[in-house]
């Protein structure tokens, strides 16, 4: 579920609102996606592409499941940066960081009391989303963490395994895999 819910969903919303990005009139400025991702990305074993793997129970919220999603997130950013025609749109990947919100109110007590001692207030939490959204300059394609390009996973460097998820997840989402704006 984690999959479906932090990749393929964002994946095919992505993919059919494409053919309807375009700059706002009189306005030069190319439209930009911001995709949320996680550094939970950095501690996975790869890019899932097993069917039967993706289905079967993955276990809670700090499972290797939920950064493989977010890894799948920052492949789908560099594979629509190399599809998308510069002049066309930006699109980047952000780590917002440990953000304090309703999210956390189904974990433990104990687990809320250790979440809030370090998460930021949501303010702050939106701050990347939104320098990647506004901020002339940045690298299309890159990973942004506190308001900074940021070092990605070396996983991501496997473009076979990148390119068979393209593929799959267009499949799965009934997306043709060439065409994308």
């Amino acid at each position: 579920m984690c999959f479906q819910i932090n990749y393929l969903s964002m994946f095919l919303l992505t993919r059919l609102l494409l053919p309807h990005v375009s700059p706002a009139a009189g306005d030069l400025a190319v439209p930009r996606i911001v995709c949320v991702s996680s550094s939970a990305h950095l501690f996975t074993l790869g890019l899932p592409t097993d069917e039967r793997y993706l289905r079967a129970s993955g276990g809670g919220f700090f499972s290797l499941r939920y950064g493989e999603s977010k890894l799948c997130v920052n492949s789908f950013v560099r594979q629509m940066q190399a599809r998308i025609p510069a002049d066309k749109a930006q699109v980047f990947a952000v780590h917002p960081g440990s953000t304090a919100s309703g999210f956390w109110q189904s974990f433990p007590a104990w687990a809320q009391r250790c979440i809030a001692s370090v998460a930021q207030d949501p303010s702050r939490g939106a701050r990347t989303s939104l320098f990647c959204a506004t901020e002339p300059g940045l690298v299309s394609g890159g990973y942004y963490a506190d308001c900074a390009l940021a070092s990605a996973s070396f996983w991501l460097a496997r473009a076979d395994a990148a390119d068979l998820l393209w593929q799959k997840s267009c499949a799965w989402t009934g997306q043709s895999p060439n065409k994308v704006m």
